[in-house]
């Protein structure tokens, strides 16, 4: 069988369940915009924890996604602009889980803000 390549092939290397969010979100795109956009919001959880890890912020287990991305604005740990676009996808992506909401529109957007 052959292999299909992911933009985010790269990331294999640094933290293959980060890489493996992005692959997945990349390939549901076409067929399953709100699955594209669940694992899109999983990547998103994941980059930020690893973040936080990075600049020394504790992430507790049963920390929401929206309690860390304050942590890290009230700590000035990231660019108010990274914050806000992770914010977003979180809220795209709970309307896809909570709500079966996505569609390519969305989904577009999403990626190229």
């Amino acid at each position: 069988m052959d292999r299909i390549y992911s933009n985010f092939d790269f990331l294999d290397r640094l933290d293959h369940e980060f890489a493996h969010f992005g692959m997945l979100s990349e390939n549901y795109f076409q067929d399953d915009p709100s699955t594209s956009l669940i694992k899109l919001r999983q990547f998103g959880e994941r980059l930020t924890r690893r973040h936080a890890a990075l600049v020394g912020s504790d992430v507790w287990d049963g920390e929401t996604q929206a309690d860390v991305l304050r942590r890290l604005q009230y700590d000035r740990s990231a660019p108010d602009r990274v914050l806000d676009v992770l914010h977003h996808i979180r809220k795209l992506g709970n309307a896809a889980v909570h709500d079966g909401a996505g569609n390519h529109r969305v989904s577009c957007f999403t990626v190229s803000v």
